[in-house]
């Protein structure tokens, strides 16, 4: 440590802090809506591999599959987790 006058600090190297994720954010535009159902099937499909994998875990359970999209749908149908 290192004392700068203000008092001791540190620094660190090689730090890579990821955005916090929107639960039912699957294509990472910070909203939650019908788009993010498409960019879901498409993953999950083959179509397209660009999703935010944990905003896409709808259903909280660890995975991304068939199971999200039925939780995301059901939480734009209610409007509430």
């Amino acid at each position: 440590m290192s004392d700068n006058g203000v008092g001791d600090y540190f620094a660190l190297d090689n730090i890579k802090i990821e955005p916090k994720a929107t639960r039912g954010d699957a294509n990472g535009d910070n909203n939650v809506d019908i788009s993010d159902v498409t960019a879901l099937i498409d993953y999950l499909l083959g179509g397209n591999g660009n999703i935010n994998a944990t905003g896409a875990d709808s259903n909280k359970d660890g995975d991304v599959d068939i199971s999200d999209v039925t939780a995301l749908i059901d939480y734009l149908l209610a409007g509430t987790w």
